[in-house]
């Protein structure tokens, strides 16, 4: 799975030294499992909280690097549903 910008940089911050995602957690009122997660790209983390995160890491997780450019990542493409013609139920 390729992380975000943010996510990427997220991690290398909280790598950078000791201590620092768990007073990242503490700030943002999170477990520290949830940075873990911010920084592995399991979840991402709430839009209003980008401009928290990326103050407080001196912008090393910028607010504005969380998503990925859809068109850019074909696992996030949905596939479109389109009933079967032939199907008595479709009609």
């Amino acid at each position: 799975m390729e992380l975000s910008r943010s996510a990427r940089g997220l991690a290398d911050w909280c790598e950078g030294e000791r201590g620092r995602a768990a007073r990242l957690a503490e700030h943002l009122e999170v477990s520290r499992t949830t940075i873990n997660h911010y920084c592995r790209g399991v979840i991402t983390p709430d839009d209003d909280r980008w401009p928290a995160i990326a103050e407080f890491t001196g912008g090393a997780a910028p607010a504005d690097g969380w998503r990925k450019n859809p068109s850019e990542d074909p696992a996030d493409e949905r596939p479109t549903l389109t009933p079967d013609p032939t199907d008595a139920r479709a009609a």
